[in-house]
């Protein structure tokens, strides 16, 4: 079984927005959150989906389940405090309803341009390897953040990538990870970070650049423009 783990618990600070979360903002009259799940939704090789969401706006995720036709949600559940935490919740809801050989895609609800053929990659590398992230080449100069004010060591880019979602791992692995970060009381950016804390050799794959996060105004713009310009090549 294949299930993704989509999070959606941030409220988006860097969004400059108090009102609505990121994940709930709208591009051509429809929420980013629903252009995320939608992809798994339409996938044939996802068989459910976990929702994790700020506690106030679960009825919201219902509303758009029952709008969109999202059967494949199995269950929407309430965030943590961080996004380990609500990531750590989806997974212990995944396990409620899977066996612990299933196969976990954990996926930021504000990743909406995620194709196709990354999930299958992903869950076809994680069938052979055990676990996949999806990665794309760095394009600027990287360094060091030095304390003092100047530029520390220039990293060689060639050497650098950006680990994107999602990132996809055996559920028996990925729980009894997190398991062992709330013992250790250990926090990790995220579930690759926290992989190969635990010794786990991470495989990846080469995904698309338009993959992106939705963090920012400048972040909403470019999917705002990505979908205007997919709609005028469909017309």
């Amino acid at each position: 079984m294949n299930i993704a783990v989509i999070f959606a618990g941030g409220v988006g600070k860097r969004m400059n927005n108090s009102i609505t979360p990121k994940q709930f903002l709208k591009v051509n009259n429809k929420e980013i959150l629903s252009y995320t799940i939608e992809k798994f939704q339409n996938s044939e090789m996802i068989d459910g989906i976990v929702l994790v969401s700020l506690s106030d706006y679960i009825d919201k995720c219902n509303d758009l389940k029952n709008k969109y036709g999202f059967n494949k949600i199995v269950s929407i559940v309430p965030g943590g405090n961080t996004g380990q935490e609500s990531i750590y919740n989806g997974l212990v809801e995944v396990e409620r309803f899977f066996d612990s050989d299933a196969i976990v895609l954990i996926h930021d609800g504000v990743r909406p341009v995620i194709t196709s053929d990354n999930i299958k990659t992903a869950i076809n590398l994680t069938k052979e390897k055990g676990n996949a992230i999806p990665i794309t080449g760095a394009i600027d100069t990287i360094a060091i953040n030095s304390k003092d004010g100047t530029l520390g060591e220039i990293v060689e880019r060639n050497n650098c990538v950006h680990a994107k979602a999602p990132q996809a791992f055996f559920l028996k692995d990925i729980l009894n990870a997190h398991k062992c970060a709330k013992k250790d009381n250990k926090t990790f950016i995220d579930s690759a970070s926290m992989m190969q804390y635990y010794g786990h050799k991470l495989w990846t794959f080469e995904c698309s650049s338009d993959n992106i996060k939705i963090t920012t105004p400048i972040d909403f713009f470019v999917f705002k423009g990505l979908i205007e310009a997919n709609d005028e090549e469909v017309k």
